[in-house]
Parts: C-alpha cells; sequence; structure tokens
C-alpha cells in the first residue's frame, strides 16, 4: 500500500508529485472503472478502505461499472466538485452588467 509518507518519498522530484497521492489513486481508480476489468476488482476493494473520501469514492464508482456489467452504466465518474475540465476553464460571467 502505497500511503501518503511512502508516497512522498518515491516520487518526490517526479511529475507525480504534483497530482499528489489523492489525484493519482483517484485517476487510477477512474481507469479501471472505464476498462471495466473485473481482475481489477481486488485492487478497487482496496481502495474503497482508503483514508481519502475521493479515492474512495472513485474506487465505488469503477466498482459500480465493472458490476452493472457493462449495462447501464453511471454516466460521470465522481469529481469530489473538482472535474479538471472545469478546473481549466476560465469563469464566465451570466451577469449582463
Amino acid at each position: 500500500d502505497l500511503d501518503d509518507e511512502a508516497f512522498r518519498a518515491r516520487f518526490r522530484r517526479s511529475s507525480l508529485w504534483r497530482t499528489r497521492r489523492r489525484g493519482l489513486l483517484r485517476n487510477a481508480a477512474l481507469v479501471l472503472g472505464n476498462q471495466a476489468d473485473p481482475a481489477t476488482i481486488p485492487a478497487l476493494k482496496r481502495g474503497m478502505r482508503d483514508v481519502d473520501p475521493e479515492v474512495r469514492s472513485a474506487c465505488e464508482w469503477a466498482l459500480s461499472r465493472i458490476n452493472t456489467n457493462r449495462a447501464a452504466l453511471p454516466p460521470n465518474p465522481p469529481d469530489g466538485g473538482r472535474d479538471v475540465r472545469t478546473l481549466r476553464r476560465p469563469a464566465v460571467s451570466t451577469d449582463s452588467g
């Protein structure tokens, strides 16, 4: 398991450092969910016990995609209020004044 301390020791001074442990594990869970491979269930179940709620939420979403056997899949991954697609867009005001 890769706790915060182990992540810092292993990835400091690398490009993965910027994503932080939470982002790395969350993104990995989303990839596994999109692949919907039942072989990834043990890793995702381990992620369900993670201390970070964003990681747990992403693992839950991924497991739901696998368990539905690719039918009636949830349309979007959890974003925890921080969907990267919206982070990169500038805020647009709908106020005309």
